[in-house]
Order: C-alpha cells, then structure tokens, then sequence
C-alpha cells in the first residue's frame, strides 16, 4: 500500500498480520501545493491529508507493519534526493536509522519479490551499494544530500565515483 493516509489501527493490524508493506512516501508530504495555483480549497486538504500522513506513520511502525522505502521523487522533490526519505522515516516514524536503511533496502527488495537477487551484502547476489562521507546511523538525513554520495556500485560495477579515486581494478571481490 502507497502513503496509507487514511490507516485505521483495524486495517493496520491486519495489515501486520499479514505482512502487507506499506510504502509512506512521506518525502511527497513535505511540499505543500502553491495556494495561489490550486486555490484555498485545494491547498488546505493537501496541508490537512499530508499532517494525517506524518501524524499516522508512526502509528504504523508501532502497529508492526513492514515498511519498505519509496517516493514520488520527481513528482515533488528533484531525482536524486530520494534518500532524504529515510530521515523522515526516523523523524515521524520514530524508525532507528538502520530501520530506515532496511526499509530501502533488504525491506524493499523482498516488497519486490527481489529478495534472493539483491536487497543485502550476500554472496551470490548483485553487489549494489551506496559509499557515503557520513555515518548514516549518526545522522540519516546527511544521505538526503547528493554531495554526501561519494560511490554509487552497481550490479559490482562502479557506477559512480564523486571522489575519482577507486577503480574498477580495486574492486575485484565485486564483480
């Protein structure tokens, strides 16, 4: 299920008992509609939904619900700056910051059926992963900006490199 605006605790604990996922989109919530081209009306039940969205969330972690990461990055907020997702998991979820990297990865790839190809660091599977300048469980929202991405490894490959350091030679474990 996408954003889960209106999730009463009923739907929720079904939801946990069946291990249905439930994908918030909260990075959508953080951009309110410009009042002067949608009208009053319009921008108020925007602002309104976007609160229940934030204010319901937490409510879903607790509930037990798996959560797994996805946006409509392009659609509110520039490509590139999806991960700033995960800040707000933690932020209105109360997720750990490792909650939240699950949810964008090992959580998402089993949403998607993927689970035995890609999602974590295992043998046998594609080597996908994000080398950042931060620690991510220190500060999660440092993700949410591209300069923070140094590395981007895709399927063993370097996709790529901001720092112009590592080579593919470097990396033969991966691919």
């Amino acid at each position: 299920m996408e954003h889960g605006y209106a999730l009463t605790d009923e739907l929720r604990a079904e939801m946990a008992e069946r291990g249905q996922f439930l994908v918030p989109t909260l990075l959508e919530t953080m951009t309110e509609p410009d009042p002067r081209q949608v009208g009053p009306h319009i921008h108020a039940k925007a602002v309104r939904w976007h609160r229940i969205a934030q204010d319901a969330f937490a409510r879903t972690v607790d509930a037990g619900v798996p959560i797994a990461m996805g946006t409509d990055s392009g659609l509110t907020a520039p490509h590139g700056h999806n991960l700033k997702e995960l800040g707000l998991m933690v932020r209105f979820g109360n997720m750990t910051p490792l909650q939240a990297i699950r949810a964008a990865t090992s959580d998402a790839a089993r949403l998607c059926g993927i689970d035995t190809l890609t999602g974590n660091l295992t043998t046998g599977k594609a080597a996908d992963l994000v080398i950042c300048g931060t620690d991510p469980l220190a500060d999660i929202d440092a993700l949410g900006d591209p300069a923070n991405i140094h590395t981007v490894i895709k399927d063993g490959h370097i996709a790529i490199d901001r720092t112009g350091t590592l080579k593919a030679t470097s990396l033969p474990h991966l691919t």
